[in-house]
């Protein structure tokens, strides 16, 4: 069996903090984004650490902010070599 070539690309990384009712919101979103999901912490809030490729990461900010009216906070924390 031959090995296949793996390429790695660069991705956003994505700190989330929502509500209980926006994580359900955001959840499809980050499915439909091909996200990879880092960290979730549920305490009063919720908070996601996720990786996408980095020339969705804009865009899928501008979406959770858009699809929760403001209320959930995303922002990129940093970049990393990643491949799915």
């Amino acid at each position: 069996e031959a090995a296949g070539i793996i390429t790695y690309e660069q991705y956003s990384e994505i700190q989330i903090k929502c509500s209980y009712s926006d994580y359900q919101k955001i959840q499809p979103m980050l499915f439909k984004a091909q996200a990879v999901l880092d960290d979730t912490i549920f305490g009063e809030s919720v908070e996601v650490v996720i990786a996408v490729k980095e020339e969705k990461g804009s865009d899928l900010i501008e979406k959770i902010s858009e699809a929760t009216s403001g209320r959930s906070i995303a922002e990129i924390k940093g970049t990393r070599f990643d491949y799915r």
